[in-house]
């Protein structure tokens, strides 16, 4: 948009001073005399129109992504439409003797800026390097990826293992989450699709942005540098109307200033009519997926009102009918699992947990299947997936809470004691009323604890 908005008072300022532009009539009498220019100062003023709204919604948002990129790619329109090359050569060989000075104060402006904004959100930033560590340690294990769609699950099972061994801090586990997404684009590109995609991936935007700047495409270049820098640090590859525009950006960038001739022959109308009829196709194929999907999803909206209420077993029909259109929804597989669970059809709904694992770094799932398997009586089981479930992420209580009570199911005091210590010492991460309940709980249960021992010591001196 800056581009665009730089471009057009570039253009007005060298076919015309701006004084003879002094009001709206005057405006449109240049309009009307030079029609050439109607659609670039239009364009102009709604770049600058958008710019406008943008910075009224980029403080709102307080997103430290947005302000870096956007200032990236300001810099970048504002360096290529305002700074010829030969004007960059006579100035830096005329101040050379000033350069290493304003350099020197525009790297310290620029640590104080990235600190203040590491410390605008902290324990969000500390989150987001916790998730790139462990994502690069663990990428050498899986050079080809393991496909689109599976990063989440793949993350949590790398979190589980890396919170498993000893030594982590109490601030990694306090930071500690179940992300989706991997906050870094080349990242989760990385894990999921491997070393080659992501060496394609860099080759064919570093190509882009050499072919635009050869023909002069300035303003593609300072979008796809703004949308890559934010790249760095979230993901707007997983927002469909950001990838769209960024595939048009690509093709901007890759297409060239002229337009060949094309003489019309029998054989090249044929070819043109077999791709478009492959397209179409294609096209109706999608729609055709996309509106079973559209119907599920409505569906599934009208069953979650009896999932709410707990009628769990009626509606387990209606599940299996949509789990084929919403078996990648992580949402619909966890309230699925848990019909099934309460249906008391363990064993099916480990299997949808397996599914579901693969595509979510949620620990609910390893709760869920740790139930199951205690009420299968398969406490082995129950008590691997509920040290999974910590394992996952550290800082939640529930799982402490399900593994004391299994402890005390088994009749391992011991183990029943520690968890228990663990979960009454705990900080919660967000303290809530359901915490409050449990806490309560295994205090209650210690004290019976307490009483039955000391009953025990009694009733062995009586008898002694």
């Amino acid at each position: 948009m800056l581009s665009f908005t730089i471009f057009g008072i570039y253009i007005l300022y060298s076919k015309t001073t701006f004084s003879e532009i002094n009001n709206l009539k005057s405006l449109i009498s240049f309009i009307k005399n030079n029609r050439k220019y109607t659609i670039l100062i239009f364009v102009s003023t709604l770049s600058f129109l958008s710019i406008l709204l943008s910075l009224t919604v980029l403080p709102a948002s307080m997103s430290r992504a947005a302000w870096i990129s956007t200032i990236v790619g300001c810099i970048v329109s504002i360096t290529n439409c305002c700074v010829q090359k030969k004007k960059i050569n006579e100035y830096y060989h005329k101040y050379l003797k000033y350069h290493k000075f304003t350099l020197s104060i525009i790297v310290i402006i620029t640590a104080i800026i990235c600190f203040n904004t590491y410390l605008l959100k902290q324990d969000s930033a500390n989150g987001r390097i916790l998730i790139w560590k462990i994502a690069i340690t663990n990428s050498v294990k899986y050079p080809w990826g393991v496909g689109l769609g599976n990063f989440a699950g793949t993350y949590g099972k790398m979190q589980s293992e890396y919170f498993s061994e000893k030594g982590h801090n109490d601030t990694e586990i306090k930071i500690a989450g179940a992300p989706d997404y991997a906050f870094n684009e080349y990242i989760q590109i990385l894990i999921e699709s491997g070393y080659i995609s992501l060496l394609f991936f860099i080759l064919l935007n570093g190509y882009s942005l050499y072919k635009a700047y050869q023909t002069k495409k300035y303003p593609a270049i300072a979008a796809i540098t703004s949308l890559l820098t934010f790249a760095l640090f979230s993901y707007p590859f997983s927002v469909l109307p950001i990838l769209i525009v960024y595939t048009f950006l690509l093709a901007w960038c890759n297409t060239s200033n002229y337009s060949p001739k094309w003489k019309r022959t029998k054989q090249k109308n044929s070819i043109s009519i077999i791709l478009l009829i492959i397209m179409l196709s294609s096209t109706l194929y999608l729609v055709k997926d996309s509106y079973g999907s559209y119907t599920a999803y409505k569906a599934w909206e009208k069953q979650k009102i009896y999932f709410n209420t707990g009628i769990y077993e009626d509606i387990i029909p209606e599940y299996q009918r949509l789990y084929p259109w919403l078996k990648d929804n992580k949402r619909f597989l966890f309230e699925y699992a848990q019909c099934l669970s309460k249906s008391k059809q363990y064993f099916q709904s480990n299997e949808i947990i397996k599914e579901a694992i693969k595509i979510s770094g949620d620990p609910a799932f390893y709760n869920i299947a740790g139930k199951n398997y205690q009420a299968m009586k398969n406490y082995h089981k129950a008590e691997k997936y509920y040290l999974q479930s910590i394992h996952t992420v550290p800082n939640r209580l529930y799982p402490y809470y399900l593994l004391v009570k299994l402890y005390k199911e088994i009749g391992d005091e011991k183990k029943s004691k520690k968890y228990a210590s663990i979960l009454l010492q705990k900080e919660p991460k967000v303290p809530s009323t359901a915490i409050k309940e449990m806490r309560t709980e295994i205090k209650k249960i210690l004290e019976m604890n307490n009483e039955n021992n000391h009953d025990l010591i009694k009733f062995k001196e009586i008898y002694k």
